[in-house]
């Protein structure tokens, strides 16, 4: 091996001293991130002019997310660690970048440059600093929650729980039990059981990868035909 297997330390799974995969419940789950990538890819390689570079990306970049995941839990090569960060860091990025379309705050036409700008400049701070990655991950993280209901609820269309459309209530409704259960399953945290089957960062993998179809089959994808009026699914 690498002698890396000390990247998912904080992720409560023992780490295995031998074998393919240093964690084999985490990245085994990292999985479902592959397969929402492919299943958000699959409509973009269609014959549909609606298709986007908005659109391309984020998909492409959820699949990113399902590697890099897979790589840092699993075989731990060396460059497991920016390929498990950068990937993270651009999905926030396209989803505060939409988010703040929805909102009205700047215009989609800009969008793709800005995108790959600032997926340049995020991706260059994470590799070279990985605490900037993280640091980046958190702020994008807040942002696109806060921007994801602020837009939601000046949204003109759609029948409302909450005060929010269907499509956000769902991405909401499964975004905040993951991201509560894999707090208390971290390392040192109140329920993590390093040598358990039922790992809760995995748990979270599970919840983080339907949240990211949802949004990219809900929001973006309404986001992409109809500008900001997103519709009820």
């Amino acid at each position: 091996m690498t002698g890396v297997r000390d990247l998912g330390l904080g992720d409560c799974e023992a780490i295995a001293q031998s074998g393919l995969l240093a964690q084999p419940v985490n990245a085994i789950t990292s999985l479902a991130f592959i397969v929402a990538g492919l299943l958000l890819l699959a409509p973009t390689l269609g014959r549909d002019r609606r298709t986007s570079f908005t659109k391309v990306a984020y998909a492409l970049l959820v699949l990113g997310v399902g590697v890099g995941s897979v790589a840092y839990h699993g075989p731990q090569p060396q460059w497991a660690a920016p390929a498990h960060d950068v990937p993270i860091v651009g999905v926030l990025l396209v989803i505060v970048l939409v988010e703040v379309d929805r909102l009205g705050l700047r215009t989609r036409r800009s969008r793709s440059v800005v995108l790959c700008v600032l997926l340049a400049v995020s991706s260059w701070l994470t590799i070279v600093t990985p605490r900037w990655g993280q640091l980046l991950a958190g702020l994008f993280a807040s942002a696109a929650v806060v921007l994801t209901v602020v837009a939601d609820r000046r949204s003109v269309s759609g029948p409302r729980v909450l005060g929010l459309t269907r499509p956000a209530k769902r991405v909401l409704g499964v975004l905040l039990p993951a991201a509560a259960l894999n707090i208390l399953g971290r390392t040192g945290g109140p329920v993590c059981d390093p040598d358990s089957l039922l790992q809760l960062h995995g748990v979270w993998h599970l919840g983080a990868a339907l949240v990211l179809w949802l949004w990219g089959t809900t929001i973006l994808r309404a986001e992409a035909r109809e500008g900001t009026d997103v519709r009820s699914a």
